[in-house]
């Protein structure tokens, strides 16, 4: 029952934003978002019931409508159709930040890159939305970048007084793209100083692993259907084997390729058509980032094979395993592909223990097998946890010990002049 009121609360919630930032006046809409919104979730963008629905939502407001059918236009990967729609929108809802965005995230992936960039700094003109600064960051890749982001950063945003967490992470974020590691610390510096000020703590990401379980077996129907062999990895993987279902304490999906058996190119495409997912940006070729519209997050590591190991990457650590086949498993009233030899698979990710649920296991330190392979960016994620750990009065505990005793004695001089740290 609790778990339904959260879920209602949250479409109500997220109507309410979405009203905000479409500008709506039409409270008659609202129960058309809401089955808009939740065809999108459970059948996908090509669904007949999606197309039905604008029809009528266009009737109660046309503009919204044409909106929506965008928005399918660019799910389904028809990205020049859906930016004539928007570009026919744009002057008459000038103040609509979600037609922006939606502007921004088709010249994306048409690679208008500049293009995209224009279209948020036009927006930071007259909206003061932080989301706009998400997406600025992602687009960074170049020092030039990165000095306009800035010198606009500084002019729209005061730090000193600034009480949401993100924008620090906006920041950080788009200075570890462009790779000034010394302005990624001192924003989190910054930020720690300010906790006097009472900062207040953002909400946590909602995770359902009910949605979980529907993005999983929706990835899976898309990837089959093209042919694309992939496996579960990592927490997916053991939730699968020692819960026999998703770990409903996890915040995302991990599921592996073998470089030699997918052609990235033709992944991203399916993706991009699959009318369920949306491709997030990464920093780097060896992973693939996706959203589906339930809110789930899902990491595709491509693994290669490099001397006795297999390996697979993120941004600042890379894990290895030693080399596997592949089996089926029924999981979740279907079957997926797994590493053959799971205890072993496990044992190398998670120790010998790995039988036995741990709430103080950290996969910052607690995982076996994994190697930091960008110590700059591990120095600048531990003082980002700091950041998190003062912010929520939990400077006493272990794992606040440990994220310090893993600091260089650089950063840790940085933080002692700073007076943040005493010893």
């Amino acid at each position: 029952m609790q778990r339904l009121h959260t879920l209602q609360q949250k479409m109500r919630d997220e109507y309410l934003s979405f009203n905000k930032y479409m500008c709506l006046k039409n409270f008659k809409v609202y129960p058309f978002i809401v089955m808009y919104k939740k065809y999108l979730m459970s059948e996908g963008a090509y669904t007949y019931k999606i197309q039905d629905l604008i029809e009528k939502i266009k009737i109660v407001d046309k503009n919204l409508g044409e909106f929506c059918q965008a928005e399918i236009l660019f799910l389904q990967g028809n990205f020049s159709q859906s930016l004539e729609i928007l570009n026919r929108l744009k002057p008459n809802q000038v103040k609509n930040t979600e037609i922006y965005y939606l502007i921004h995230k088709n010249y994306i992936f048409l690679n208008e890159k500049n293009k995209a960039d224009s279209i948020l700094y036009e927006l930071l003109m007259f909206s003061n939305r932080k989301k706009t600064w998400l997406y600025l960051a992602n687009n960074v890749s170049s020092q030039q970048q990165f000095i306009r982001f800035k010198k606009l950063f500084f002019k729209k945003i005061n730090i000193q007084v600034e009480k949401n967490i993100q924008i620090f992470n906006y920041y950080s974020e788009a200075a570890l793209r462009s790779c000034n590691y010394k302005e990624a610390l001192d924003i989190w510096i910054i930020f720690i100083k300010n906790i006097k000020n009472n900062i207040k703590p953002q909400q946590k990401k909602y995770f359902s692993d009910k949605n979980a379980e529907q993005a999983l077996l929706n990835l899976k129907e898309m990837l089959d259907n093209s042919n694309i062999p992939f496996f579960l990895v990592s927490g997916t993987l053991l939730g699968c084997i020692r819960e026999n279902k998703i770990l409903p304490h996890d915040k995302d999906l991990d599921i592996g390729v073998f470089s030699e058996k997918i052609n990235k190119e033709r992944l991203i495409k399916t993706i991009l058509y699959s009318g369920f997912f949306e491709i997030l940006p990464t920093r780097i070729s060896e992973q693939v980032k996706l959203k589906h519209h339930n809110g789930t997050y899902i990491d595709i590591f491509i693994h290669n094979k490099k001397d006795e190991y297999i390996w697979h990457y993120a941004a600042k650590i890379k894990w290895f395993n030693t080399p596997f086949n592949l089996k089926k498993i029924k999981f979740l009233n279907t079957e997926f592909l797994v590493p053959e030899n799971t205890d072993q698979y496990l044992i190398e990710n998670y120790g010998q223990d790995w039988t036995v649920p741990k709430v103080d296991f950290d996969s910052n330190f607690d995982t076996p097998n994994a190697v930091i392979s960008n110590q700059q960016e591990m120095q600048i994620f531990y003082v980002r946890m700091l950041a998190y750990k003062y912010l929520h009065n939990d400077i006493n505990s272990l794992s606040f010990n440990r994220l310090v005793e893993n600091l260089s004695n650089e950063v840790i001089e940085c933080l002692k002049q700073e007076l943040i740290l005493t010893k």
